[in-house]
């Protein structure tokens, strides 16, 4: 079911309202009315939205629309290229909440950092076909995420610029999208999925993914 939330308080700042609309089974009220409240803070503070603007919401980098007189959101799609931006932000939030969740369930939330889609990684040439993968980050620089997504085969050589790509997290998302919850771990990030475990390390230590955790729900339904 299709479900709307509006800020309140905008309109008496001289600014339109908010409506942000989103699938109410597939996401957290509490994200997007923490998200609204950060709006009208924005706005009380004298920030100004416009249509056509885009805004960073976690990675997700949505668009701003006005329909029937309120500011409201439009969302990369994650099947065309280039990006297409459909109504609605059911998506963006359900992002959101994978990444908090999975940095949640390895004890990271403290170190949360948010790439945003259209900042770009490297990639073997491998990684769409296998389901094994693996996954390591680097300090980010600029619009480079530091993130590498690889294919999880020890025999196909990582090191080799040939089998090598840089593109945009977008795309990775779109042909990947397993690997969509992982992305907002800090620098020095290490994962590897092999035969449907996860091994996860930072700054080179082991992390041990917490019991009835969000990611441990994952990984078992992947």
């Amino acid at each position: 079911m299709v479900k709307s939330s509006t800020t309140r308080s905008c309109a008496s700042y001289g600014h339109l309202e908010f409506q942000i609309e989103f699938e109410a089974e597939l996401v957290l009220q509490s994200d997007v009315d923490s998200f609204l409240s950060y709006i009208a803070e924005q706005v009380k503070n004298g920030v100004k939205y416009n249509v056509g603007q885009l805004i960073q919401i976690g990675w997700m980098m949505d668009r701003i629309d006005e329909k029937a007189g309120k500011l409201t959101l439009l969302e990369p799609d994650f099947i065309d290229i280039p990006i297409r931006y459909v109504h609605g932000a059911t998506g963006t939030f359900r992002h959101l909440r994978s990444q908090k969740g999975v940095a949640e369930s390895l004890g990271l939330e403290a170190l949360l950092d948010f790439p945003t889609i259209l900042h770009s990684a490297i990639v073997c040439n491998r990684q769409e076909d296998r389901v094994d993968f693996v996954m390591e980050r680097a300090r980010p620089e600029n619009r480079d995420s530091g993130w590498f997504v690889g294919c999880g085969d020890p025999d196909h050589d990582h090191n080799n610029a040939n089998n090598l790509r840089r593109t945009s997290l977008y795309e990775i998302a779109r042909n990947r999208p397993n690997c969509i919850p992982f992305f907002a771990l800090p620098a020095r990030s290490f994962l590897q999925m092999k035969a449907g475990k996860l091994e996860v390390r930072c700054n080179n230590e082991k992390v041990k993914i917490k019991e009835n955790s969000f990611l441990e729900r994952f990984i078992a339904s992947d």
